[in-house]
């Protein structure tokens, strides 16, 4: 056997007869590097790590000064590294329209769903509700036998239905006219077409006479439920033709005003479309134009 340390052996279980006191030196020496080493190794990995957190950091800080009542944001250039103003967003959709749109969205609404009580279904659909005050007299005389129909056709079933709405758009105006430039001109110059995308959904009631899906949000947990629970589904793409009339304008502060601007929905039309559970309507090949 050599007389070097490393290579002499230990007898298991003769401490301290036969134990290789020489050795142990070396061995505490190389236990002593084995663990310097892993601690090296995380020490510089938690570095790196904390390394590029930083820079993402810094790289990607914003600045707020205050000038007044104007706030100016600023943030490091991650190319060059140096601060730079950020743009304010800036949008050249016209206020109108925004307007415009919600009012739509609660036309389509009231128009295409039902509720248990009577009595909130006769304010709704009757002479002096939103659907009469923004439909031309044409249009609204057409809806009020349907609208009828649907109330009978839930009720006899013990079913309210829900709307929701996909998709509402602006298709086209008249070139050169902005919208609302001659808000009241009844010679047709301002008459805009909007197309929207919706679905019905015939629901069973509750003990509360509200829908088992009660909730109005756009959530997908929603979606789902009424899919789950419907007894009928219809889904439909409409075409409207709107302008502003002076006669269905009213004042705001009155309490059965719903309509300040004068909202006209002159023409109505609707074009159904195929439901595919496993396709969205966006996946869905889109639905001619009609000549409203």
């Amino acid at each position: 056997m050599s007389d070097y340390p490393e290579t002499l052996q230990d007898e298991l279980e003769a401490y301290p007869l036969r134990l290789n006191v020489a050795a142990l030196p070396e061995r505490r020496f190389f236990r002593m590097i084995r663990t310097l080493t892993v601690g090296v190794v995380l020490l510089s990995a938690l570095l790196i790590s904390f390394g590029v957190y930083l820079n993402y950091q810094i790289t990607h800080l914003d600045v707020t000064v205050q000038r007044g009542k104007i706030l100016q944001f600023y943030q490091i250039d991650p190319v060059d590294k140096r601060l730079k103003a950020v743009e304010s967003v800036k949008t050249k959709v016209d206020p109108l329209k925004l307007v415009v749109e919600e009012k739509l969205r609660d036309y389509l609404q009231l128009r295409n769903s039902t509720v248990w009580v009577m009595d909130t279904m006769n304010k709704r659909f009757g002479a002096k509700g939103l659907i009469a005050q923004m439909s031309h007299p044409k249009v609204y005389n057409d809806f009020f036998q349907v609208g009828a129909n649907m109330i009978r056709k839930t009720r006899a079933s013990e079913l309210v239905r829900d709307v929701h709405i996909y998709d509402l758009r602006m298709e086209s105006y008249n070139p050169g006219d902005r919208l609302g430039a001659s808000l009241y001109d009844l010679d047709g110059k301002n008459r805009v077409l909007w197309s929207a995308i919706i679905e019905t959904f015939d629901l069973p009631i509750t003990d509360d006479l509200v829908s088992v899906c009660n909730c109005s949000d756009n959530s997908k947990a929603c979606i789902k439920c009424k899919i789950d629970n419907a007894k009928n589904r219809e889904r439909s793409k409409i075409w409207m033709r709107t302008s502003f009339s002076r006669q269905k304008r009213c004042d705001a502060k009155s309490d059965l005003c719903a309509n300040p601007l004068g909202v006209s929905v002159d023409s109505y039309i609707v074009t159904f479309m195929p439901i595919h559970d496993d396709a969205t309507y966006w996946n869905l090949p889109p639905a001619l134009q009609p000549e409203i």
